[in-house]
């Protein structure tokens, strides 16, 4: 099977990432091809040799798919691409899928009317809902429910040269109002204010001086700038490092986003035996239930999500029972074999023409 994933943004961040869990995942029973419209580093995530195509207008992904037959042409919320897609009159089933929950995901209205795509996917249940009921594809077209995978081998716990002195809260993500850094810093400082820790920010090199600026002066004017340390890139097979040593100092993740279609950076620090504390939003609680829930907090509620950090790094045991759990939890629901199993099914139904439930 021969299949062509289009995405906007050709950029290290959660697509990206999942896309290259999924290259493993499939191994040789697809040949995966990337397609991006925007060339931002997203190369260096993949192995060599790989094909990814950075397309430098709508005329090159026609031309792509006239020169080369695919038998699943996926696409990641572009809504853009189509009018290249289908100028190209492919025969081959389109799957549309949908990670994003920010504002931009009001796109789907403009597809809703005459779908352009076979079936979608969402990443979680919560999506899905939103999918169908929301945006009116029920009974339009069938909406698959595909968990995100990952690579349990790669993220696994890795005893650190260097252990961090003091407890490190992590936050992973873009600094944009979406993934809400500003309550990152807040939570960090009310979380200093009760026991000595620091925060450690890994994303956000692609961010413009009219944000980074803010966040300086924020972490200044809360008095923890001594306790941060920004780490703007990471490639993609070194982030296993960086919760492993987060998990050594006795640390956690922290998630503080306004919205989550799945929440891959939970399940990446569970995979590294790091506990997590996030917001309640989107489809987090999906991943953080059982014994995790207890790590989730109201959105903008800063002070409680404090006090669940400051206790639960006070709480050796705690975050020891958290951390098998969570790698149990990630081993049984979204490895490589589990998820990507469910992917490749999806794959197959499209392919045979059918649409499964």
């Amino acid at each position: 099977m021969k299949v062509l994933t289009v995405y906007q943004y050709g950029i290290l961040g959660g697509v990206v990432a999942q896309l290259r869990n999924r290259l493993e995942a499939l191994g040789d029973r697809v040949e995966m091809h990337f397609a991006f419209l925007e060339d931002l580093g997203a190369a260096s995530a993949f192995p060599p040799g790989t094909p990814v195509h950075f397309l430098r207008s709508p005329e090159a992904l026609t031309d792509l798919l006239r020169s080369e037959p695919f038998d699943v042409i996926v696409n990641i919320d572009t809504p853009g691409a189509y009018p290249a897609i289908l100028a190209a009159e492919p025969a081959a089933p389109i799957l549309h899928e949908v990670h994003t929950t920010y504002t931009f995901i009001d796109y789907l209205w403009s597809l809703t009317q005459d779908p352009p795509m076979d079936a979608l996917l969402a990443p979680s249940a919560y999506l899905r809902a939103r999918l169908l009921h929301e945006f009116g594809f029920e009974g339009v077209r069938p909406v698959h429910v595909v968990p995100n995978v990952l690579d349990t081998a790669r993220f696994d716990y890795r005893e650190p040269a260097r252990v961090p002195e003091r407890p490190v809260i992590l936050w992973v993500g873009k600094l944009d109002a979406h993934k809400n850094w500003r309550d990152a810093l807040a939570i960090a400082a009310a979380a200093v204010a009760r026991r000595p820790c620091e925060l450690w920010m890994v994303g956000g090199y692609t961010a413009p001086e009219e944000t980074v600026t803010p966040v300086l002066r924020l972490a200044t004017r809360l008095e923890i700038f001594d306790c941060l340390r920004w780490i703007q890139r990471v490639d993609y097979p070194a982030m296993p490092c960086f919760y492993s040593m987060a998990a050594a100092s006795g640390g956690c993740l922290l998630i503080t986003s306004k919205d989550e279609s799945f929440g891959m950076a939970a399940v990446e620090a569970m995979a590294c035996r790091l506990p997590v504390v996030a917001s309640r939003v989107g489809a987090l609680p999906e991943v953080l239930d059982g014994p995790h829930q207890a790590g989730l907090y109201s959105l903008h509620h800063v002070e409680a999500a404090a006090a669940r950090v400051a206790s639960l790094l006070d709480d050796p045991s705690e975050r020891e029972a958290l951390a098998e759990q969570g790698r149990r939890k990630v081993c049984e629901r979204y490895s490589l074999q589990v998820a990507g199993e469910t992917y490749l099914r999806v794959l197959a139904s499209l392919k045979r023409g059918g649409s499964g439930p």
